[in-house]
């Protein structure tokens, strides 16, 4: 039988439909389980931020031998997180009553009463360095944003030493400054890299990629300021904090109610 003609009600329903979004490194992440309702980032979830590092790691896979090491590094500070986070719901420590079991809060307060804090590996040793690796991807990020009007492929050795001077570098020792030089030159050209932020779907266009860029650019700086917050709050990290406002391009500034550091 003849198939029945559409209402136009019916036509106009198809055609407004939402179109399930596509798969991007940004469209990965669930944001808004990373998000603090105070200013101080005490009560983001360690369980979050973990499933954030897995994501950052994969990420991280898809760029190539060159990322490796950050690789590997994010890898093995999400573990120390996890593992302290695991160690703290079956025994939580004395003095951390402040804050909700699993919560950034609780990890910090509870192995800096114990004094596992400033020790190697912990929890938060494992947050400190995973925090300064977000830094890192922040400003690379910012920085293939900010190039999106330049013309022709080119390689993101570039890009990736400017992100590096201005996050991990003052944090490196000489050796290990060496080292990231000599990896990030064998970074791969702007078109693989944005081949590979869509996990190869050709389906996604410039448009898209660059939209769901720079919201993740806000939600991730909104996050880093958060996590530097809680982190000066127990002077573990150390400033002077990378300068994330002169890090973000046009568009993707920091909602109402960024912290000062």
């Amino acid at each position: 039988p003849a198939a029945a003609a559409r209402t136009p009600e019916a036509s106009q329903a198809m055609t407004s439909a939402p179109q399930a979004t596509k798969r991007t490194f940004f469209t990965s992440i669930d944001w808004a389980a990373l998000s603090s309702a105070g200013s101080d980032g005490c009560d983001i979830r360690v369980a979050g931020l973990c499933a954030l590092g897995e994501a950052v790691s994969e990420f991280f896979d898809q760029l190539g031998v060159s990322f490796k090491p950050a690789r590997n590094d994010v890898a093995g500070n999400v573990r120390k997180m996890t593992d302290a986070a695991k160690q703290l719901d079956s025994a939580p420590a004395a003095g951390a009553e402040e804050f909700q079991t699993g919560s950034v809060g609780h990890l910090l307060q509870s192995e800096q009463a114990s004094g596992l804090g400033a020790k190697d590996p912990s929890g938060t040793i494992g947050l400190l360095w995973f925090k300064r690796a977000l830094e890192y991807l922040y400003a690379m990020l910012c920085l293939v944003h900010s190039s999106r009007a330049r013309t022709g492929d080119f390689g993101m050795a570039e890009l990736c030493r400017r992100a590096y001077e201005a996050t991990l570098k003052p944090r490196h020792s000489w050796l290990v400054q060496k080292t990231f030089g000599l990896v990030i030159s064998t970074s791969p050209k702007r078109s693989q890299f944005l081949a590979r932020v869509t996990y190869g779907d050709d389906s996604v266009n410039e448009d898209e990629l660059y939209e769901s860029m720079a919201a993740s650019l806000v939600a991730m700086r909104r996050l880093l300021e958060c996590l530097n917050a809680a982190l000066c709050r127990y002077n573990v990290e150390s400033p002077p904090v990378p300068d994330l406002a002169a890090l973000s391009p046009a568009g993707t500034e920091s909602p109402a109610g960024a912290v000062e550091q």
